[in-house]
């Protein structure tokens, strides 16, 4: 999935989308703000569900602290964990370098060039 093309709302409508195929509910029981177990609509096999589709869709990793992160709760957080992802592994974006293929390595939260 190209990186560029994940918006706020992107992310929100395939979630949503998700949800509602995995559990059969309505558009209209789904508010972005409604805590997802204590409400009903998700129980915590679904959580499972939920993390594989995000990690294969989105292309990230949840690791512990964004399991754990009370922002998983809701699809408005959820979007909001995705988006803050998005921020820290997306590369540096440098003019003077687009004539050349140049490789990026993400390591230990830093970026390093490579040709």
């Amino acid at each position: 999935m190209d990186e560029q093309s994940l918006t706020a709302d992107t992310i929100r409508k395939k979630l949503r989308a998700y949800i509602i195929k995995l559990k059969g509910v309505s558009e209209d029981e789904l508010d972005d703000t409604v805590h997802l177990f204590q409400s009903g609509i998700l129980d915590s096999i679904d959580s499972f569900s939920i993390v594989a589709y995000l990690e294969q869709e989105f292309s990230i990793k949840f690791d512990e602290e964004r399991l754990f992160d009370p922002r998983a709760l809701y699809i408005q957080g959820i979007v909001e964990l995705i988006q803050a992802w998005q921020e820290v592994v997306t590369p540096p974006k440098y003019p003077y370098l687009s004539e050349r293929k140049y490789h990026w390595l993400y390591l230990e939260s830093r970026y390093f060039l490579f040709s």
